[in-house]
């Protein structure tokens, strides 16, 4: 053994410990503080030894504390137990009920309020509100990508604190922002809405109205043209009674109409328009999928492929989607189809290289898109986790020429510093 080497390679990963603590500006004041506390040493050749063992063990312990998380989060409860992934939480009726997650996010369902967490990653959580009312506070880190999917509506989130309600009844969303931003999509919000602290937003799928308040001050109201664009609500679909049979007696004939007309029940459309995307889809699957997806229009495609996907049939959500790209080529509807299926490949079958794919085809059909910057951010991940290393710098610097203060700015800087 060669001590000279061996104290030689120690003094290198001491100092490359040193390097990361410092180039994280945020934890330098505490770094400081540390080291400041650590007792004086005289120069003698046996303590310089030690000082560096001390020093660089206090290094690599400052890198392990200051570290980016790497491990996917976990979610708690109050009292301590697991929440597995997936799983439904209801809160009881009489209190809230707080899910906890590992890098000090929170999430209070308010009594009677029921949510999942679908999925979970080392850089946040996608979380579906079912019914009821959240108050929502996320820890920002840098690189964290937070969604709620609350009944029809999508909140894109970073680090911040708002208060969400759904009634599926009513249909009827609301979010009150205290802190941060958050970006909000869903009907009547095709272009997305961008909120900021302080403001607060209100929209009635029944009535299709939405207003967003600043304080005191009403926003002026959405126009008109872009809540038309929304189709109406149908009726429930009633299926033909087959020709009867010549000897069935006239009574009988005359009866089964009505009973038909009153079995139907509400149609997936109404369905996914509250909430219910499991209840959707079955009633989807009902009136023939494939008939469906042949017969409805753009935007009853799109709500078709949601409700598939938040169900968690994402063989069902594809199918939607590549039916409205090939009946609808060319149109606004068929590039925010091909954004849904570079998130259903990159969220749920972890196919980054065809993800990567999609969210390129969204960008190269709607450059200037309502979904443009998450697309851009997306595809930034989507070229990393595929090893398309030179793919996502480019991407990270174009995501900063145009969105230098976006959800995934502090990622593009971290990929063009490497």
């Amino acid at each position: 053994m060669n001590p000279g080497s061996d104290l030689g390679r120690f003094g290198r990963e001491v100092a490359r410990a040193q390097d990361e603590i410092l180039e994280r500006a945020e934890h330098i004041d505490r770094a400081r503080g540390l080291f400041a506390e650590a007792p004086a040493v005289r120069r003698s050749p046996s303590r310089v030894v030690l000082g560096l063992a001390a020093t660089g063990v206090a290094a690599l312990a400052l890198v392990l504390l200051f570290r980016p998380w790497s491990d996917p989060l976990t979610v708690r409860l109050a009292d301590g137990r697991g929440v597995p992934v997936g799983a439904w939480i209801a809160a009881p009726g009489t209190r809230p009920l707080p899910l906890c997650f590992s890098d000090g996010s929170k999430v209070v369902l308010e009594p009677a309020s029921s949510s999942r967490v679908v999925e979970a990653d080392e850089r946040g959580a996608r979380i579906v509100l079912e019914r009821g009312v959240a108050r929502v506070s996320i820890a920002h880190r840098k690189g964290s990508r937070w969604t709620l999917a609350v009944g029809p509506y999508e909140v894109l989130v970073t680090g911040t604190r708002f208060r969400v309600a759904w009634d599926p009844q009513a249909e009827s969303f609301t979010l009150s922002l205290e802190r941060g931003t958050v970006r909000v999509t869903g009907p009547l919000l095709s272009e997305g809405r961008t909120l900021v602290a302080g403001q607060k937003l209100e929209a009635s799928g029944r009535e299709r109205r939405i207003e967003i308040t600043d304080g005191t001050e009403r926003s002026r109201p959405v126009a008109s043209a872009r809540i038309v664009m929304l189709p109406a609500p149908e009726s429930p679909a009633v299926a033909p009674a087959p020709a009867p049979d010549e000897a069935e007696p006239m009574r009988e004939r005359s009866a089964r109409p009505a009973v038909r007309a009153a079995t139907a029940g509400p149609s997936w459309r109404d369905l996914a328009r509250r909430g219910s995307y499991r209840e959707a889809l079955e009633a989807a699957e009902r009136a023939g999928f494939d008939a469906e997806c042949a017969r409805v229009g753009a935007s009853d495609l799109h709500v078709l492929g949601d409700a598939a996907r938040l169900a968690g049939s994402a063989p069902r959500a594809v199918q939607a989607f590549d039916a409205l790209r090939d009946r609808f080529a060319g149109t606004p509807q068929a590039a925010a189809a091909a954004f849904a299926l570079g998130r259903i490949a990159f969220d749920g079958r972890h196919a980054y290289a065809e993800a990567a794919r999609w969210f390129e085809t969204y960008l190269r059909e709607a450059p200037r898109g309502p979904l443009a910057r998450e697309a851009s951010g997306r595809l930034i991940e989507a070229r990393r986790r595929s090893g398309d290393a030179a793919g996502a710098r480019e991407g990270a610097r174009r995501y900063l020429e145009a969105y230098p203060s976006g959800p995934h700015a502090d990622l593009a800087r971290t990929l063009l510093a490497q």
